[in-house]
């Protein structure tokens, strides 16, 4: 009765109908799920009951863990166990490869499941919007980031992201050109970048909050639009202080779940999620 598979482009409006349904209103617009696609090309989930759309799905491979986001479940199936199936589905997909670590962000209501499938907490992540916005100008000591720049972000990102993202942070820089930085140490060295996405600001990792600072005043220059927002690690205590005195506040907060044994990661120099389903 339920059935699951791998989804392809031509599932787009469907994936966006499922997860304005699921979430009330809020949405992942095309452009978002297609840079989903470009990401990982087989990593969204499409659960059908009796032959109809009703869940889907997102996951994301780093090799060594695999990142789950995401998971909706249309009001009128739920309660069928389709979310189950879509996360069997999601181990499953991910065991093949040769992963057997997770990691998510979950709702309160939507950590009940991961519960039982043996997910436990390590720390939270909040939303933060922006609230009360000033104009900057880019520091002298912030340079413009572009895909000429990968392989240094790449390089600097790993130890502190806990994986390679060559792929998510290549599709950013170029979707969003002209609107990514970085900083340097006085070595030359990268030591912080930042992607401001449309609304949403992030990938942003930085070597410490001065750095952080930074990269933001740059982002700022740019005029992001009312309720802007960046994901942060909970564990990033700078960077709430930081974003604070910038105006921004916490509308949300999500559980960020583990299942396995994840490499470590250094989610206090997470200033900024990409997503939380690409971390």
């Amino acid at each position: 009765m339920i059935s699951t598979r791998i989804a392809t482009l031509e599932d787009l409006f469907t994936l966006a109908h499922i997860t304005k349904e699921a979430y009330g209103g809020s949405s992942l617009d095309i452009e978002t799920l297609e840079r989903y696609f470009a990401i990982q090309s087989d990593g969204v989930l499409l659960a059908s009951f009796s032959d109809e759309p009703s869940g889907m799905v997102g996951v994301f491979d780093y090799q060594t863990f695999a990142s789950v986001g995401v998971l909706g479940v249309l009001p009128a199936f739920r309660g069928k166990g389709i979310g189950r199936a879509l996360m069997e589905h999601v181990e499953g997909w991910a065991t093949r490869r040769g992963i057997f670590s997770f990691i998510l962000d979950a709702t309160h209501e939507g950590a009940r499941l991961y519960e039982k499938l043996g997910y436990r907490d390590e720390d939270t992540s909040y939303r933060l919007n922006l609230k009360r916005q000033k104009t900057y100008q880019i520091p002298e000591e912030i340079e413009n980031a572009t895909l000429y720049h990968l392989p240094e972000i790449v390089e600097f990102d790993k130890p502190i992201f806990g994986a390679e993202r060559k792929k998510v942070l290549e599709v950013f820089l170029k979707e969003f050109a002209g609107r990514a930085f970085l900083s340097r140490d006085k070595a030359g060295s990268i030591n912080g970048f930042v992607i401001a996405q449309t609304s949403t600001i992030g990938p942003w990792v930085a070597a410490n909050a001065g750095v952080a600072e930074h990269l933001l005043q740059a982002v700022l220059s740019l005029g992001l639009p009312e309720n802007s927002r960046v994901l942060l690690p909970t564990a990033n205590k700078e960077g709430l202080e930081l974003l604070q005195q910038y105006g921004f506040e916490n509308s949300r907060t999500l559980r960020h779940m583990v299942k396995g044994n994840p490499p470590k990661r250094q989610r206090p120099l997470v200033y900024g999620l990409a997503r939380y389903a690409l971390g």
